[in-house]
């Protein structure tokens, strides 16, 4: 098991994805979606079934819908999702309830706040910085943090990065908080234990919950939530009572 026992009271880091656990912004994403398509003449997916693959890097994303394609089109059409998506909607951005809450809450606590997205950086920055929520995060790294040239290949490659330059050795002072499977697999690569936000784009089958629940029986954290971020609260009062028990 590659998890790392938390110890409540060295718990430092609070790692969150953004798409699907912080805010709701498959709308946006699915208006870009359909506009790249018909800017270059493929069939767009309708929004529901749409709005469960959310997660992956837009490569990821145009595979899984256009998986036999050539490059030149798949370049066009990325090229045409972010040019839509970054200049016209990416501002629709539903943010979920008690968001800003708990993010008051754990900055308070003393925790150090960040996100790891694989949405492009300054999009991020600029929703957060619109909703007032930027000064809570320590870190915002996007899948193009180290310049637009040269992405990140995957999250796990992102959260591997984000841990060295928050120069976090121990995992278990951190968490990765994330609303997909694929945030789950890249936090196992790396160690990270990690929160499912249950209430996001992904649809969770009865045997990923039974995985998440067997991967992290060590952990003082119940590797689940099923309500908005308020939830987390309750998590970190117990955190909290934990850590004034040791502490005493």
């Amino acid at each position: 098991d590659k998890y790392i026992n938390h110890n409540p009271s060295n718990f430092k880091h609070l790692l969150f994805d953004f798409d699907g656990t912080l805010a709701d912004t498959s709308y946006g994403i699915h208006k870009a979606f359909v506009s790249a398509c018909k800017l270059t003449g493929l069939t767009a997916p309708d929004y529901p079934s749409f709005r469960s693959t959310i997660g992956p890097p837009i490569i990821g994303l145009s595979e899984r819908y256009f998986p036999n394609i050539d490059h030149h089109l798949r370049g066009a059409f990325i090229e045409a999702f972010r040019k839509q998506y970054d200049t016209n909607y990416y501002r629709d951005c539903r943010w979920y309830e008690g968001v800003e809450n708990c993010l008051d809450f754990f900055q308070q606590s003393g925790v150090l706040l960040g996100v790891v997205t694989t949405k492009p950086t300054q999009p991020t920055k600029d929703l957060l910085e619109n909703a007032g929520f930027i000064q809570y995060f320590t870190m915002v790294v996007g899948i193009d943090a180290t310049g637009k040239d040269s992405p990140f290949r995957s999250k796990s490659d992102a959260l591997t990065w984000t841990l060295h330059q928050l120069e976090i050795d121990h995992r278990g002072d951190s968490l990765y908080i994330g609303d997909t499977i694929s945030d789950e697999d890249a936090c196992s690569l790396v160690g990270l234990p990690f929160i499912a936000a249950g209430y996001g784009f992904y649809k969770w089958t009865p045997e990923d919950v039974f995985r998440l629940n067997r991967k992290n029986t060590n952990q003082i954290f119940d590797p689940w939530i099923t309500q908005p971020l308020s939830a987390l609260k309750q998590l970190s009062d117990t955190l909290l009572i934990e850590q004034n028990i040791e502490d005493t």
